[in-house]
Order: C-alpha cells, then structure tokens, then sequence
C-alpha cells in the first residue's frame, strides 16, 4: 500500500504542545514532524536531525540548544532514530482506516458479483423458459 501524503493536524493540540516554543523551534520542530511523516523516523545522527531541520547553518552548540528545546516531543526507538509519540499515533489511524475501507471495498464488490450473477441467472432462466413454450 503506498504511503499516506498527509496527515491530520489539530490545530489546538498542535499550538498546545509548542505554545513555549520560540518560531526558531517551532519551524524545526514541524520540519521534524514532516521528515518523520515522509521517511518514517528522525534520524538518530545529530548531524542528519540538524540538516533535517534546515538548520545545519547553525554551529553544532548552537543546534544541541534548538534540539534539548524540542527532543521532548521525540521518543528514542529501538532502532536508535527519533519518533513522536503522536504522529505515529496519527500514522496508525490512518493505516486501520485505509485497511477498514478496502475491506469494505472488497466486501461491497463482492455484494455486487453475487446480485448480478443472481440477476443473470433470474433473466437466463425467465428467457430459456419463454423461448421453449414459444416453441410448442
């Protein structure tokens, strides 16, 4: 199944979370979330999260104080990268819900197989049984 290209976002939960953060935390902070979104996870390498950031213009001191600022909002994975608990959460609605309406799909094309051949069936039949008294 491919990959979603959006994902909800909650405006109030959304400016909840980050009502503390500056805008220079915030822009790095949503570029993380759509990083993640895209590529599954935020990398563990504080080289790649800066660049993922846009902001690898910044001294590595510099970005370690951006990202003590916003690594609250990430969860270390078994895998070393980065996660936000919330957008996987966000990613696992989308997935049942994306799996709930092909089965509804498969399920109501089924439906429709089975009232079509029952039809067919009912016209082949009604006309074979016309045709043959016709007949005598």
């Amino acid at each position: 199944m491919p990959k979603p290209p959006a994902f909800q976002l909650y405006a109030a939960d959304f400016l909840t979370d980050v009502i503390t953060f500056s805008n220079e935390e915030l822009g790095a902070y949503l570029r993380l979330l759509l990083y993640q979104w895209i590529n599954g996870s935020v990398p563990a390498d504080p080289t790649l999260v800066q660049r993922a950031s846009n902001e690898q213009h910044k001294s590595l001191d510099d970005f370690a104080r951006l990202w003590a600022a916003i690594a609250t909002k990430f969860d270390a994975s078994k895998d070393g990268n980065y996660r936000n608990p919330r957008m996987e959460i966000e990613r696992n609605k989308q997935e049942a819900f994306r799996k709930q309406r092909v089965e509804a799909g498969k399920q109501s094309a089924k439906s429709r197989s089975t009232l079509v051949q029952r039809a067919y069936q009912r016209k082949g039949n009604s006309s074979s049984s016309s045709s043959s008294s016709r007949k005598k």
